[in-house]
């Protein structure tokens, strides 16, 4: 009988921890890698009518990585290049740099309003920062959206 109740109360115990979450590495375009935990779901990077194009959403709905860089013709891996008139446009927004300090491989920079919980990331490539991601998400989930993001990588 106390085995069995000792099995019982391992199972109640282990069935209740919080389990960690498995993160899943893809592509985010065509030389970039991202992680996310496996409470996003979505297809990712797909093709397009011109291009790729880039989404992945939280169980909850409650963030939202994505990107869609499409003209009339085709689709770019990147959107804008970050120069005085992105600045100016962001200007009220918070920054932070990612880089080797905080996990970032090479470099990107996300502008982002705290308030809001709207951010854009932006790619260091080819000696300037280019638009490779809009995120939308609650704001008390920001430390999350950093981790998402500390984990790009090169191909």
């Amino acid at each position: 009988m106390r085995r069995l109740l000792a099995l019982i109360f391992s199972l109640v115990i282990f069935c209740s921890c919080e389990k960690e979450p498995h993160w899943r590495q893809e592509t985010l375009n065509h030389e970039l890698l991202i992680s996310f935990p496996d409470t996003y779901t979505g297809t990712g990077i797909y093709q397009g009518r011109e291009g790729n194009v880039f989404s992945k959403v939280r169980n909850d709905s409650s963030s939202v990585f994505r990107y869609t860089f499409c003209g009339q013709q085709f689709c770019a891996p990147y959107g804008n290049i970050l120069n005085a008139d992105s600045v100016y446009y962001i200007q009220e927004w918070a920054i932070i740099e990612l880089d080797e300090s905080t996990g970032l491989n090479n470099g990107g920079l996300f502008y982002y309003s705290s308030e809001s919980g709207i951010g854009k990331f932006y790619w260091k490539n080819e000696g300037v920062y280019k638009e490779s991601l809009l995120v939308e998400y609650d704001p008390s989930l920001y430390n999350e959206v950093i981790d998402v993001l500390k984990t790009i990588r090169r191909k």
